[in-house]
């Protein structure tokens, strides 16, 4: 591994890190944005019963709506997950769920929600106490709803995850193809060349970067920003600012100008990502975690030098 910040290569490094992490920010929020509209659209009475929805969902031990999915010769033999509870509207606010997964008709193949009469001749709905702000309240509904959406890699467990901050550009956009309607025409593939580009960055052996792959980052980050046409958002404007000047200027580690110490600080948030990253992955896994530790140490150096 190089620990020489001054070497050319080393600086592409870290600006294809800084890039990403300035897409990390726009497609979350992106996130947030578009399932927030969604739950606009939900007719009120399915809203007011997102709460006891998602408590019927922990009862069933549900986190990801990809549990559902049967192997194929389950699914031939007919051989579906039974889901029940005594609530009509979690049926339906499951199938509006599932309809906006990209392996929704494999997902209708592979359960059915049974409704339930109450013993007691009446539909029991459990609310939970109330001691959060509507905002925290809607963010919290948020992240549930995003969770369905989730791919949850072998060695991980979804409990260690608390928000979208949490979470790494590669989880980020796995969710997002996950979920239909963060897929427009052409993503998939600047999707791709994302999760492609960032694995090059997280496994350099050196911590290197070539001129055209830096480019090539900053461009499929900014071509998949517009392809969600989130350009007016205001966050998305910030990252595009920022991805703007990432590539029309050098990083100057030896200046220690606004600029420079504002981007160490960029740096020093991807480094608290990467150490979060290197405390999930399994202890089976050791060079992948050995690669996480170097590169933890490294932007510790880096921000060092920027201080």
């Amino acid at each position: 591994m190089s620990d020489n910040i001054y070497d050319k290569e080393t600086r592409n490094w870290v600006k294809g890190i800084l890039a990403l992490n300035e897409t990390r920010t726009a497609l979350c929020g992106c996130i947030d944005d578009k399932l927030e509209q969604f739950i606009s659209e939900v007719p009120n009475q399915q809203k007011n019963h997102l709460e006891q929805f998602f408590l019927c969902l922990e009862k069933h031990n549900i986190q990801q709506l990809k549990q559902l999915k049967l192997p194929n010769q389950s699914r031939i033999k007919k051989k579906k997950k039974n889901f029940s509870c005594e609530h009509e509207l979690c049926s339906i606010l499951m199938k509006r769920f599932i309809k906006i997964h990209d392996d929704n008709q494999i997902l209708c193949d592979s359960y059915q929600w049974i409704t339930v009469p109450s013993q007691t001749g009446s539909t029991t709905i459990e609310r939970p106490i109330r001691d959060k702000s509507k905002k925290e309240e809607t963010k919290e509904r948020i992240w549930k709803i995003t969770s369905l959406y989730m791919v949850i890699d072998k060695g991980d467990n979804i409990q260690q995850y608390q928000g979208l901050d949490d979470l790494d550009i590669s989880k980020v956009v796995k969710i997002m193809k996950s979920c239909t309607i963060f897929v427009p025409d052409r993503s998939l593939k600047l999707y791709d060349a994302i999760i492609s580009l960032r694995n090059d960055l997280m496994h350099s052996p050196h911590n290197h970067m070539e001129d055209g792959n830096v480019k090539k980052v900053i461009k499929s980050s900014k071509q998949l920003l517009d392809c969600l046409q989130i350009s007016e958002a205001p966050y998305c404007k910030v990252s595009m600012q920022e991805l703007r000047k990432l590539e029309e200027n050098k990083i100057y580690v030896g200046y220690r100008s606004i600029e420079t110490k504002d981007i160490l600080v960029k740096v020093g948030a991807a480094k608290e990502i990467a150490a979060k990253l290197d405390e999930a992955i399994d202890v089976l896994n050791k060079d992948c975690k050995s690669k996480s530790k170097e590169l933890h140490d490294l932007l510790e150096k880096i921000c060092q030098t920027g201080s």
